[in-house]
């Protein structure tokens, strides 16, 4: 089936296409018969004008050659003169060698004239050309003023007394003598060059505006295939705008325009997500975002809207009242934002997925591994208790049979402080698995991680002290504030620098840690390294599962807490070896 071509608006193809192409040739025409044809003409006549300069001064230096051989005594004045006129007399040039020089003086008489020999030996002063101009006077007086010139005036044509016509000469005054020698050249002449240049010019500019034409008429057919082509192509971006927006409007995802915190466009599945809303509705109303979520919701915003970013995802939660319900409902939404342009104008646009159920099998997933781990827990709990209260039954039955033969109150003191000492670590890892088993929810807030450090360095101060571990810091200054949970922070923190003096009391020298943090590429970075013997490769795969350990008395507890922690922060954790010898943990919290 043929396609038919479609309507294309006429007046909109003869003013982009026609009228510029007809406008070319207007130009065209109008800038050869106006600007180069004149340009020619004047550059013709100034070339001849030059040329009768130079003929004129190699002439006047034939002259300046005899009367040099005349001061030399080579020749009498009337015989360098008398072979000045035979000279200048013989000489011509031009096309038909008919063109020549001439000899007056300053009186004026005429010396000699090639063709005009009835002129030679008089007196000049009233010699009028046919307009009236006293010709040879002009000489005269523009030689006074000036030394040499150009003057126009009436001719007869070379040896033809019969035609008069218009000639432009240049004269040049030769002192010693006092004589003007000149040339010239007719304007006819000069005419005939131009009109001859003009007609090839003419000629060349037809053969070159038919060339244009016919290669303007193909640009304007091809054009007029273009614009159908581009009928076609408007067209089909329109039913790709009508699909586009039917996908959309039938999005899964909740989609919106920001424009001057303004929501100005929202599709349907928006609506279901956050419920009916008022027109104009300003994005900046966070009444309905969940308050432990509104801070990182408001600085979301902001860096996309303020061009600090141009793309940016986060996770938050807010209330939702559905129809029919009384009571709005707990949202988990996975947020896209982009920088866009809408209608002429800076925008955001906002995608939002629904991912409460996905919370929710994250959050029963979390409660199964923890449920699992508690498995592993209550076989620790029974290796890790055995061994204290063993031990208490050893030293009850020493306090038994001192008390039979006591004799020494301070030694059963002292029995007794060891008994004490086994409980506590027995209570030490009831708590540590309670720790990790309890459900609980972070309470985040911006907070400085510098001033964490120092704070968990103050608390364990008196212990490195102790130790003689020297303690080492390179904090950033200032580093972006973090949203965290100060005291899990500074649990980990303190977990970390418990673990490296541990490992550090077993040297006897260089016993380091080093503490520093640095900002990179929108994350905050955390790093703890010591200078013990390090971890080996094949236990930094297993050093954060729960109960891994290579301490006699550790629990293996500890870093599997520190990396929920961190995995609570959208952080990570990881080990490597550190510059100091030893191991270093990093920790990379994202700066929201």
């Amino acid at each position: 089936m043929s396609k038919k071509n479609p309507s294309i608006p006429w007046g909109s193809f003869l003013i982009r296409i026609v009228l510029p192409t007809v406008l070319t040739i207007i130009l065209f025409l109008a800038a050869t018969f106006f600007i180069l044809i004149p340009t020619i003409e004047k550059s013709g006549l100034d070339r001849k004008r030059e040329m009768i300069r130079e003929l004129t001064n190699s002439a006047w230096n034939i002259l300046a050659k005899l009367e040099y051989d005349e001061q030399r005594g080579v020749l009498t004045r009337d015989e360098a003169q008398e072979k000045a006129i035979e000279q200048i007399r013989s000489l011509h040039y031009g096309q038909h060698m008919k063109d020549y020089f001439w000899i007056n003086d300053m009186t004026p008489t005429m010396v000699i004239h090639p063709y005009r020999t009835d002129l030679n030996g008089k007196d000049l002063t009233d010699y009028k050309d046919p307009n009236g101009k006293r010709v040879f006077v002009e000489f005269v007086n523009i030689v006074k003023k000036n030394g040499s010139g150009y003057v126009e005036y009436m001719w007869q044509w070379m040896d033809d007394e019969t035609r008069i016509v218009p000639k432009i000469s240049y004269v040049k005054g030769f002192t010693p003598w006092g004589w003007i020698i000149g040339t010239g050249i007719y304007i006819e002449d000069v005419k005939a060059e131009i009109a001859e240049i003009t007609t090839s010019i003419i000629q060349v500019s037809a053969s070159i505006l038919l060339i244009a034409m016919f290669l303007l008429m193909f640009i304007i057919a091809q054009n007029y295939q273009t614009e159908i082509r581009r009928y076609r192509a408007e067209k089909e971006v329109r039913d790709s705008e009508r699909r586009f927006r039917t996908l959309v409007e039938n999005s899964h995802t909740g989609i919106f325009i920001v424009q001057n915190n303004r929501v100005v466009y929202r599709n349907p599945e928006q609506e279901r997500l956050f419920g009916p809303l008022p027109d104009d509705y300003n994005i900046m109303n966070f009444a309905k975002i969940h308050p432990d979520d509104v801070e990182i919701v408001k600085e979301f915003y902001q860096s996309i809207s303020s061009g600090k970013v141009s793309e940016l995802s986060m996770e938050f939660r807010f209330y939702a009242r559905k129809e029919g319900q009384q009571e709005p409902s707990l949202r988990w939404v996975h947020s896209n934002a982009s920088a866009i342009e809408y209608m002429g104008s800076k925008a955001v646009l906002i995608n939002m997925l629904d991912i409460t159920r996905a919370k929710e099998m994250e959050a029963l997933l979390g409660v199964k591994d923890k449920m699992t781990s508690l498995g592993h827990v209550a076989a620790g709990i029974a290796h890790e208790i055995r061994n204290p209260l063993s031990g208490i039954n050893v030293l009850l039955d020493a306090i038994r049979e001192r008390l039979q033969h006591m004799t020494d109150s301070g030694e059963l003191r002292e029995l007794i402080s060891h008994a004490k000492n086994a409980t506590g670590k027995i209570e030490g890892v009831i708590k540590r698995v309670l720790d990790f088993s309890r459900p609980s929810t972070p309470q985040f807030k911006k907070e400085d991680i510098n001033r964490v450090i120092k704070e968990a360095l103050m608390l364990s101060s008196v212990a490195m002290r102790k130790a003689g571990i020297k303690i080492e810091t390179n904090l950033q200054e200032p580093l972006p504030r973090i949203m965290m949970d100060k005291q899990q922070m500074e649990q980990v923190l303190m977990n970390l620098i418990t673990n490296a003096s541990e490992v550090l009391k077993k040297k006897e020298t260089k016993k380091q840690i080093r503490i520093s943090t640095n900002n990179e590429q929108h994350h905050v970075i955390i790093r703890v390294a010591d200078s013990g013997q390090g971890v080996p490769p094949l236990e930094a795969k297993k050093i954060f599962d729960p109960f891994y350990t290579t301490k006699s008395e550790g629990s293996g507890i500890g870093l599997s807490i520190c990396q929920r922690i961190i995995a609570d922060h959208k952080g990570v954790i990881s080990v490597s070896a550190s510059e100091l010898g030893g191991a270093e943990f990093c920790i990379r919290i994202p700066v929201t």
